[in-house]
């Protein structure tokens, strides 16, 4: 069961995604006609900050990276995405994405409608404080990020306005 078109097996991707998503084996094979394989090219807009997403991605092969804009408007990297790891997660919520996602390379990702989602947290409550979780995580993530590049912003405008005669 091994597809030579995506490089990866449907078996092994879904196996990725099930702890995530506390799904058992069974649980697994309801998902899959819900399931829809995403392609991405190098540097392709895989999400965008503001979007409310409509399912919930998971990365099967490649990286995705996460980033802020600044207020200068210049994209700030907040982390780093591999295999296993997701976006979306605000699907559940219906609440806009704080960070943009971009392929860093190709990507290939698994989508899972929210109306999916609805139906799995339904049954395991635990999987709703698990995302709640990541949410939080990401969104303070990118604080910090923006926050960071904003201090040593101000404190390079701050050394470059000191007059030279007061040192």
């Amino acid at each position: 069961a091994f597809d030579m078109s995506y490089g990866w097996s449907w078996n092994d991707a879904l196996h990725k995604i099930a702890p995530i998503l506390r799904a058992s084996s069974t649980e697994l094979e309801t998902l899959l006609p819900h399931v829809v394989v995403t392609r991405y090219g190098a540097d392709e807009v895989m999400q965008r900050s503001g979007e409310v997403p409509s399912s919930m991605s998971f990365v099967v092969k490649g990286r995705v990276r996460l980033a802020v804009t600044g207020a200068d408007g210049a994209l700030i990297p907040v982390t780093t995405l591999h295999e296993g790891d997701f976006i979306g997660q605000t699907a559940l919520t219906r609440e806009p994405v704080t960070g943009s996602a971009y392929a860093i390379g190709e990507v290939t990702m698994l989508q899972i409608d929210r109306k999916t989602l609805e139906h799995l947290v339904f049954r395991k409550p635990e999987l709703l404080q698990d995302l709640s979780q990541a949410i939080d995580e990401r969104r303070e993530r990118a604080r910090a990020a923006a926050a960071e590049v904003e201090d040593a912003t101000a404190a390079a405008d701050a050394a470059g306005e000191m007059p030279s005669d007061l040192t």
